[in-house]
């Protein structure tokens, strides 16, 4: 049934083309003008009233996640305090099916099922972070888990609402700088950490005003760590075998260049009125923090960030009219010797008009429209990528039928993509690239009883390459590869599908997933084994100087796995107080079904299981998690040992009237083991942390 209608779709595309060139002119002024004449006429200022709750992804209705098609998976509360990290990715990097790149702590990225980079969308509050992130393993993403209330991921087909190019995912991240509901009073909360891998010192606010329907909000923050402690080399043993080099130059018990700076801060307002709200934020963030394989080299990045929300209820066929729109001013700076390399530009907005159905019948569901604009640039002698003006521009569509007790969601999306590359003293191609892309997904869920459900979802998926695969050439030292992109890339094609059965009964939950992705095109960042002669001696790869060459390369691939997640809740045992037990692991392979080569840096197998006992006001927590080795590699990648890492903590909880105050002590990787994340690009230079003992206090008023 797909591929007859991606044959229709086919078939339309000029009519999209020609749609799509018409209505973009009026675009922003839908956004900008008419949206607001309309909600300004239907604020009403005598009566109270609280908006419910507003899901961010996927879906309009309100159902429990064991009642969704969808694989969603959120994190809030005293379970995103407890995994909370540096980075979005090491704050992510336990749950089934994430890992992360772990570039260092201060710039990790999430990787879904395998697929990392512009396959991964990264939201904030439901638009993109307008970041380079997605580009290049050592940019940060500006957003500091310290400020998240809560973060919600989408894994499947469902995710292309949100971009052609989140095959693998998408990860939103919820603050509260604007309000989708007005709360009386002052609220606010405070939060400090010290830790003793890194040194490191933590502390930040957020406090909430409401009065007289307006939702004023500030927060800000300040981290500060030094280099952290490793055990043992730096470099693995299996490159240290291959590329020897004499004691003293080798790194170890700290990995070197890894300290961090980070501050940011913010401010919004929101008014809440009966038929609609209206928000607006400013944001600033900025992280100075060093070059893990480059001891030299450090790196600046800030970015200021403007949102403006808005949301009216409607009658008749629509239920909620809701806009979202971003403006971000992002630079990344890369600094050797005092001297500034190459400056990364990245000046963009997101914008996105989403309309909600009401419920006819059995039918629910929403449609909008989004567009993407941002001008890229590297500035510089070591930059390896020309400027570029990028654009797209896309329709969407969700809709669901609920049978009672089963349903069938149906999404689709029709995307516009431009890349415009600008000649400079470096680049001299010209060349603009255009991709017309369809997406399409179907999904059903059948509810065996209250206890029992199973979904599938299948989806086609087209995802553009983007400037830096089109036209990477040069040296990237922060990576420590040469990258060569090809400017011939085609778009990229995927079909998956995925089936997933949940139990839910009393104190237990159960879910178990398969999945399977067929890739076409499939572009990556392969090895060659060559090196280039960077330090220019004459010989390449006669030094430590001289870089691997890495080619984008597309290919034909594919990536499959299965996830499970059990978890008991609030069980009696023979300890005073309830437990809480869970047990997950996931398995993931990739395929270069041509030649078939595994994909690098596939994350390998791994097993957690862990218990939380509550007694009064204390609770204690254990968690064990083996993550296998992975021998499954791709040609010119080094294998990577497994490893068994122990974690614990204990938290003091006391309520007074309408104040909260929490005291934990957590101990991370408990016997200080070697690990390394084969999924990382710089695996076999550098560790994970060592162990880290944690201390803070947490306080709500």
């Amino acid at each position: 049934m797909v591929n007859a209608i991606l044959l229709h779709l086919e078939n339309g595309r000029f009519i999209y083309c020609f749609l799509m060139k018409t209505l973009t002119p009026f675009f922003f002024l839908i956004n900008y003008l008419s949206f607001s004449v309309a909600f300004a006429q239907s604020m009403d200022h005598t009566h109270k009233h609280t908006l419910g709750k507003i899901e961010i992804i996927a879906s309009a209705d309100e159902s429990s996640l064991f009642d969704k098609v969808q694989n969603v998976t959120t994190l809030s509360g005293d379970e995103l305090l407890k995994v909370r990290g540096n980075s979005l990715g090491e704050t992510l990097k336990n749950e089934v099916g994430i890992t992360s790149t772990s570039y260092g702590p201060n710039t990790s990225r999430p990787v879904i099922r395998g697929l990392d980079g512009e396959r991964i969308r990264i939201l904030q509050n439901g638009l993109g972070v307008l970041d380079a992130s997605g580009a290049s393993q050592d940019h940060a993403v500006p957003i500091d888990p310290l400020l998240m209330d809560s973060v919600e991921i989408v894994r499947g087909p469902l995710s292309l609402l949100y971009g052609s190019s989140a095959v693998g995912g998408v990860v939103n991240v919820i603050t509260n700088r604007t309000h989708n509901q007005f709360e009386e009073g002052f609220h606010s909360a405070i939060d400090t950490q010290l830790t003793s891998v890194d040194n490191g010192k933590t502390a930040g606010f957020k406090a909430d005003y409401g009065v007289s329907r307006w939702m004023l909000h500030a927060d800000g923050n300040f981290r500060d760590s030094q280099d952290y402690k490793i055990n043992g080399f730096a470099r693995s043993e299996r490159l240290r075998e291959i590329n020897p080099l004499p004691l003293t130059q080798e790194a170890r018990d700290k990995q070197p260049n890894s300290a961090n700076q980070t501050r940011s801060g913010g401010v919004g307002t929101t008014y809440v009125g009966e038929k609609g709200l209206l928000g607006f934020s400013a944001s600033t963030y900025s992280s100075d923090y060093g070059v893990l394989v480059e001891p030299d080299v450090q790196i600046s990045m800030e970015q200021s960030r403007f949102d403006l929300v808005g949301e009216r209820k409607m009658s008749g066929f629509l239920r909620t009219l809701k806009l979202k729109s971003a403006q971000s001013i992002y630079k990344h700076s890369e600094i050797e010797g005092g001297q500034t390399g190459t400056t990364f530009r990245n000046t963009g907005n997101e914008t996105r008009v989403e309309a909600v159905q009401n419920t006819l019948g059995n039918w629910s569901g929403l449609f909008g429209l989004q567009s993407n604009v941002f001008n890229f640039s590297a500035l510089g002698d070591e930059a390896f990528l020309p400027k570029t003006e990028n654009s797209a521009q896309a329709l969407f569509l969700f809709e669901e039928y609920n049978f009672g007790d089963s349903k069938i969601d149906f999404g689709a999306r029709a995307e516009s993509n431009r890349i415009q590359p600008l000649a400079d003293a470096h680049f001299s191609s010209t060349e603009q690239k255009s991709f017309l892309l369809g997406s399409l997904a179907v999904g059903y869920l059948y509810t065996f009883s209250q206890e029992w459900s199973l979904s599938t979802q299948t989806a086609y998926s087209e995802r553009a390459p983007n400037y830096q695969e089109l036209f990477a050439n040069g040296a990237h030292v922060a990576t420590f590869t040469y990258q060569v992109g090809d400017a011939q890339l085609t778009k990229e094609k995927v079909s998956s599908i995925e089936l997933s059965l949940r139990h839910k009964k009393d104190k237990h939950t159960l879910t178990l997933t398969v999945f399977g992705q067929k890739f076409r095109d499939y572009i990556a960042l392969n090895p060659t084994g060559l090196f280039d002669d960077t330090d220019q001696s004459g010989t390449a790869g006669d030094s430590l100087d001289d870089l691997p060459i890495y080619n984008y390369l597309s290919q034909d691939a594919a990536i499959y796995g299965a996830e499970f997640d059990s978890r008991w809740n609030n069980l009696n045992s023979f300890l005073p107080g309830s437990t809480d037990f869970y047990f997950r692991g996931d398995y993931l392979r990739g395929k270069n079904t041509v030649t078939g080569n595994n994909l690098p840096r596939m994350t390998p197998p791994r097993v957690s299981v862990g218990a939380t006992q509550k007694i009064g006001s204390f609770s204690g927590d254990l968690e064990l998690q083996q993550v296998f080795s992975q021998n499954e590699t791709a040609p010119n990648e080094l294998a990577t040992d497994g490893f068994l890492q122990v974690n614990a903590g204990i938290v003091y909880k006391k309520n007074l009237q309408d104040q909260q105050y929490s005291l934990f002590l957590r101990a991370n990787n408990l016997f200080n083991v070697e690990a390394r994340n084969h999924v990382s690009i710089l695996k076999d230079l550098t560790q994970m942390g060592g162990r880290n003992v944690m201390f803070g206090v947490r306080a709500y008023f």
